[in-house]
């Protein structure tokens, strides 16, 4: 099992900075993420009442989190409206 995570995380760190070359190589200068099965690996609708709040948090995407820490520690400033 821990070879299986291993080799889960290398594929993940590929895919990030395949993911990161391709938006230098392109100039892309804004990236907009959907929070359904992008941020999370769940599904929110039109929302979530609080009490399956920390249910939602918990299906965060393992992809987004570490693309997401990379974009922001290279390049990215993060906004919320």
């Amino acid at each position: 099992m821990k070879n299986r995570v291993v080799v889960k995380m290398l594929a993940v760190k590929e895919e990030v900075s395949l993911c990161l070359e391709l938006l230098r190589t392109q100039k892309i200068k804004v990236v907009v993420f959907d929070m359904d099965h992008t941020m999370s690996a769940s599904h929110c609708g039109t929302g979530q009442p609080l009490s399956k709040l920390d249910e939602y948090v918990d299906n965060v995407s393992v992809d987004f989190v570490h693309l997401a820490k990379e974009l922001a520690s290279r390049f990215v400033h993060f906004h919320s409206k």
